[in-house]
């Protein structure tokens, strides 16, 4: 039996622990990500067509900067839109092991550790709830992964000793101690059933 658990608490009946959890992507703060981004792109579109025209000065990079802020609003407002629309499956986990939107397919034993990361954006003192997870090879993984994707692993286990983490565009009250606990569930059913095997 698969649940999913996007509109409540993840909950650990004891005839149904090992069932799939399938979480999908919260359509509504994607598309509110999206239509920020819109309005980004539209204000550096606006700078650009202001340089452009000579209403303003140039002065340093600042047509670079409006090229480089109008093609970075405008991906990441195709993306999130995207998103919403879609709606995509942002995290499933079975007995197989963990995938999703947010990372790229994983056998439970290529994971040491899942747990609940605090991020703190800019070293402040705001923080965001992250589902953490640290390889037990890295570099066996990271093989098969791009350059970007490599330098942003390596970077995420500097910062905060996780390799990847899972970003809260979830759906709206899941919880993440739940996805965890049933997270270390499933890892110890696929561990005890490798072990008999």
């Amino acid at each position: 039996m698969t649940h999913d658990y996007g509109r409540k608490a993840i909950v650990d009946p004891a005839r149904e622990r090992l069932a799939p959890i399938i979480i999908k992507t919260n359509s509504k703060k994607a598309a509110w990500w999206g239509g920020f981004c819109c309005l980004g792109f539209c204000g550096a579109i606006y700078w650009l067509f202001q340089i452009l025209r000579g209403d303003v000065a140039i002065e340093g990079m600042d047509l670079l900067a409006a090229i480089f802020f109008a093609i970075l609003f405008a991906g990441s407002a195709v993306n999130l839109i995207g998103i919403a629309v879609r709606r995509p499956t942002a995290l499933r986990m079975d007995e197989l092991g963990i995938s999703g939107y947010y990372v790229k397919p994983l056998e439970w034993s290529q994971i040491a550790e899942i747990s609940i990361h605090k991020d703190y954006p800019n070293n402040g003192f705001v923080y965001l709830l992250r589902i953490g997870i640290k390889l037990a090879d890295p570099d066996a993984f990271m093989k098969g992964q791009t350059l970007w994707q490599r330098l942003n692993m390596r970077h995420l286990a500097r910062k905060s000793g996780f390799h990847i983490t899972i970003r809260p565009i979830l759906e709206q009250e899941v919880s993440f101690a739940g996805i965890v606990r049933q997270a270390n569930i499933l890892q110890a059913a696929a561990a005890e059933q490798a072990f008999e095997n």
